[in-house]
């Protein structure tokens, strides 16, 4: 019987902020397979991030209203609903609603297997206080940014399940500008929101075997001297894991 009384407590109470260990329970029962489609634009100093994302998954039964993370943070880092538009389920256009930090999906659309909601956000940049900083470098000027999502800061960025065993695959595609370079997560098996991640600058890059080191570039000169040490380093401690856990690494590149 707790499926059915979860569910009708989704459906006839608003949702707090945060995840509660109900929701946390009743999207892990229903919700699987999960495939983020990512287009995100990158601008110079730009405040906030616009991007279009495409999320793919199975559903055990066409349960609503599904609640998916996004929220954003106000000048006093208090959270508040996040900017998101144009929703689709299953390719026809249905209203938004936002709550708490939360997108509530309507039943209407859903179905029992496969489906797909996309839809249009921006979100926040800033150089402190945020899930996607921009770092200024004091010596020549440039602009980086990067990302921090752990423990739970990817519904900062985009609409997502933003829980750690709702794992995922992810596709990347981003407008950024000339002469940056953008790095994120190779193929792998899925992976947690908490674990995807990008960067993107003006990187000078640095490699040693399946090793890739990307530097701001005031720090190339210092990065020449550095690296071989560090990259003998990462590796023997690659290999002490691999042994330790009887596990090889899982991933196809060590940025």
């Amino acid at each position: 019987m707790w499926p059915r009384l979860a569910l009708l407590f989704l459906a006839t109470h608003p949702t707090g902020e945060g995840v509660s260990r109900d929701l946390a329970r009743e999207r892990a029962r229903i919700v699987s397979n999960i495939r983020y489609r990512l287009n995100l634009e990158l601008r110079p100093h730009a405040s906030r991030m616009p991007g279009h994302v495409a999320i793919q998954f199975d559903l055990a039964q066409a349960a609503g209203p599904l609640v998916l993370d996004f929220r954003d943070l106000d000048a006093q880092g208090k959270v508040i609903d996040g900017s998101a538009r144009n929703l689709k389920v299953n390719g026809s256009a249905e209203p938004l609603r936002q709550s708490n930090g939360h997108i509530l999906v309507s039943r209407k659309r859903l179905r029992h297997g496969s489906n797909t909601v996309e839809l249009d956000f921006d979100s926040g940049i800033a150089e402190a206080n945020r899930a996607v900083t921009r770092f200024i470098d004091s010596q020549d000027g440039n602009e980086y940014l990067y990302t921090l999502f752990v423990p739970m800061d990817a519904s900062l960025a985009f609409p997502c399940f933003d829980r750690p065993d709702l794992k995922a695959r992810f596709t990347l595609n981003v407008d950024a500008p000339t002469g940056w370079t953008v790095i994120s997560n190779g193929e792998a098996e899925p992976i947690s929101t908490y674990l995807f991640a990008f960067a993107a600058g003006p990187f000078e890059q640095l490699s040693s075997g399946p090793l890739r080191l990307f530097v701001r570039k005031s720090m190339l000169a210092r990065a020449k001297e550095e690296w071989p040490a560090v990259a003998e380093t990462t590796c023997k401690g690659m290999a002490l894991m691999t042994t330790f856990f009887a596990q090889p690494f899982p991933f196809p590149k060590y940025d």
